[in-house]
Order: structure tokens, then sequence, then C-alpha cells
């Protein structure tokens, strides 16, 4: 059921990807995307495509870890990543069946202590997700909140949860483009 939802996102953002796409394209020229070395279901290592919000040259670092990252975001970049549009290109990983419209958020090959405790509790055996219970639920940044939360969605997974999870993140997404 979750795939069929998955399709029918897709398919209602198509036209956001394709007007993207033009738009990084016609402005910045070379790859719209950017992709970035993951840590997926069972830590294995996967490419991960976004729009790319970034000029080339920013460090390649959690968004969190950035003092002022503003100063790296491209001529548009700032709203597309702020209305989480450059997350649209990972709906084609779910598709794929790599990805996972809600679970963990994918880490970085370099955040060991997330990738530590994942494999600990087993959270490392989800496939990542395009939205994360953490993401959504998070009231600070802190990894070990993040954490947690990740670990309650592990063993409180379920349909239902999924439904009330792609709400809350509608909802924050409103709120913040408004």
């Amino acid at each position: 059921m979750i795939y069929i939802i998955t399709f029918l996102i897709t398919l209602f953002l198509l036209p956001f990807f394709l007007l993207i796409l033009f738009f990084l394209i016609v402005v910045h020229g070379g790859n719209p995307f950017f992709f970035s070395k993951r840590i997926g279901k069972n830590n294995k290592i996967f490419l991960m495509p976004k729009f790319k919000t970034l000029i080339d040259i920013a460090p390649i670092k959690s968004t969190e870890s950035f003092i002022n990252i503003k100063l790296f975001y491209i001529i548009g970049g700032f709203f597309i990543k702020k209305c989480g549009l450059d997350e649209i290109p990972q709906l084609f990983l779910v598709l794929l069946g790599k990805m996972n419209l809600i679970g963990p958020r994918p880490i970085l090959p370099s955040q060991k202590l997330i990738k530590k405790f994942r494999t600990k509790h087993n959270i490392c055996k989800l496939k990542p997700g395009i939205i994360g219970y953490a993401q959504i639920f998070s009231i600070s940044n802190s990894i070990h909140e993040k954490n947690r939360l990740d670990k309650f969605y592990l063993e409180n997974k379920s349909f239902i949860l999924d439904i009330k999870i792609i709400l809350f993140s509608i909802i924050l997404i409103i709120k913040r483009i408004f």
C-alpha cells in the first residue's frame, strides 16, 4: 500500500521535479543533482540523489554541522531546501526498492556514533526513508533524541504510524513555506 502512495506522490510531484530540473539546468548549468554517499539498510553504502541546493565547493557534511549554511546556497537553493523539494529525486529510489518513503534518514559515513547506535539497536535493518519519524517529531537537533526516536519508530513501525508521519510532514512543509 505504501508503494501505491509513493507512486501517487511521485506523480503529483513530477511537474515540480521537471520545473526544478529545468530551473537548475538553465540557471546553474551542469548537473542539477547532488549525489551523496549514505549508509543504508544493513550499513551498506549507497548514492542518494538530491537536487543541488549548495555551491559545488560547499563541504560535504550534515546540514546541522554548518555554522552559516546560507553562505553556500545557490540561487533558489534555500527555497528548494526549505520546501523539502530537494528530496524529490529520492522518490525514484523508493520506487526501485532502495529506500522507503518512511524510515530513519540515511546518514553520512562520517556519522559514526549514529551508525554505532543504529547497529546496536538493529535500526540499520530498516531501509532508510525520505521522511523520518525523528525528523518530524524531534524537538531538538540532538543526536541522542533522534536516535531515541529512530528506535521508537523501529519498535512501533506500522502502516498507521507511517500515515501519521506523512500527514505531519505535509503540515510541517506547509508551515515552513507560510
